[in-house]
């Protein structure tokens, strides 16, 4: 009987063990997709913004109403949510600030030929100091909604996690390596 739940114990920490390292291996992967991701969208990005003849550069307010260029929002690529310190605040009195990756479509409706589109996209990371805020901005007039990604991790955070999995395999580890010596010993007594 003690065999058995010694036994049962033991597949116990070892899908435990599995379990955990599996769970390490797909945040390291993770982890290098987005490292990748995150050097090759600085590279795309500056492309992106040669390509756009110099419209990346514009301000909100010299494109849309008044401008000749009509902007749109085509998605949000990305966004982070970044703790600030304690004697930081943002402007709506906040100790969070929202950084997101917005595609835009800016068209020229001078140039516009009927048989091609002009249209040019270009990626901009733009700061909100709420939810509701960006909410807001991306909110379009048609009614059809922009979906939003979830949120991030921050280098920190990434950092903070990879630790927690660490010491929590090291944790397991450890732990089967003393069940698997007490089971050992509880064998060989029952061997004598």
């Amino acid at each position: 009987a003690q065999l058995t739940k010694l036994r049962d114990a033991n597949t116990k920490y070892k899908n435990l063990l599995k379990m955990a390292k599996e769970r390490i291996e797909q945040q390291e992967e993770e982890l290098k997709r987005l490292r990748a991701e995150t050097g090759n969208g600085k590279e795309r990005t500056d492309k992106e913004e040669r390509d756009a003849s110099g419209l990346a550069g514009l301000e909100d307010n010299e494109i849309g109403d008044g401008g000749e260029l009509s902007l749109s929002i085509v998605r949000v690529c990305q966004r982070v949510k970044v703790e600030l310190e304690a004697h930081e605040l943002n402007a709506k009195g906040g100790n969070e600030e929202i950084w997101a990756l917005i595609e835009f479509e800016v068209v020229d409706p001078d140039h516009a030929d009927p048989l091609s589109s002009s249209a040019k996209r270009t990626k901009r990371w733009k700061k909100f100091d709420s939810e509701t805020e960006l909410t807001d901005f991306i909110r379009r007039d048609t009614g059809e909604p922009i979906s939003l990604p979830p949120y991030s991790l921050t280098p920190i955070q990434s950092a903070k996690i990879e630790d927690d999995a660490k010491k929590t395999v090291a944790k397991i580890t450890e732990d089967f390596r003393r069940f698997r010596v007490k089971s050992e010993m509880a064998r060989k007594q029952a061997d004598a």
